[in-house]
């Protein structure tokens, strides 16, 4: 979990400095243009291929772990041994192996509403950018383009993420709440469903 949470916030680092820059960048002109977007676009592309060129120099410093077997394959036996088989499939294939498959149904029935959800996430880049224009944008002495809007989401995982590690989970824990990955995606997204109701409400109320 904690490497886990390394790499997600290392990803929405960048993700707060690209959609704070990026509008920054567009609103530039150039080319006879009040708006800049060659340059919007471009720079996000040139570290994209700085990143793949890093990528590629760096490989030979990582720990590469060959495939052991076929785990569509295996999920698929075990399963239809758990199904159809008189014997116990741990006898066959393992409690290990017979426990992980389990866990992947688990966390399959959670995947269900997903495409619902992202019906409704990937608005960010369009109707919630459409509603921030009908906004004035103004936090304090800042004013927020419509556009950087959408920069509170990994903000809000930056500050959110040590504070998880080193204060929530261990309280949840202390006091016997499951902190399992399951849990913590239906929670998330009971949450992100609640967010959505009151993105709906504010553009009934505007």
């Amino acid at each position: 979990n904690g490497i886990f949470s390394m790499f997600y916030f290392s990803i929405n680092a960048g993700s707060t400095v690209a959609t704070l820059l990026t509008p920054e960048l567009r609103s530039a002109s150039c080319m006879g243009e009040d708006t800049c977007f060659p340059i919007a676009f471009g720079v996000p592309a040139i570290f994209m291929v700085l990143a793949v060129i890093a990528f590629i120099l760096a490989s030979r410093w990582y720990v590469k772990v060959p495939p052991l077997g076929n785990p569509i394959v295996d999920v698929a036996k075990v399963s239809w041994a758990m199904a159809f088989d008189k014997r116990k499939s741990e006898d066959i294939y393992g409690a290990k192996i017979v426990a992980e498959t389990k866990q992947l149904f688990r966390i399959l029935a959670v995947f269900i509403p997903l495409p619902f959800f992202f019906a409704l996430y990937d608005q960010q880049g369009s109707s919630w950018v459409l509603q921030a224009k009908r906004m004035n944008g103004k936090l304090g002495e800042i004013t927020i383009k419509p556009d950087q809007m959408l920069v509170f989401n990994p903000l809000l995982i930056l500050c959110l993420i040590p504070v998880f590690e080193i204060v929530v989970y261990p309280m949840m824990k202390k006091f016997g709440i499951p902190t399992s990955a399951t849990f913590r995606m239906v929670t998330g997204m009971v949450l992100a469903a609640l967010s959505f109701v009151v993105c709906g409400l504010v553009e009934l109320a505007m």
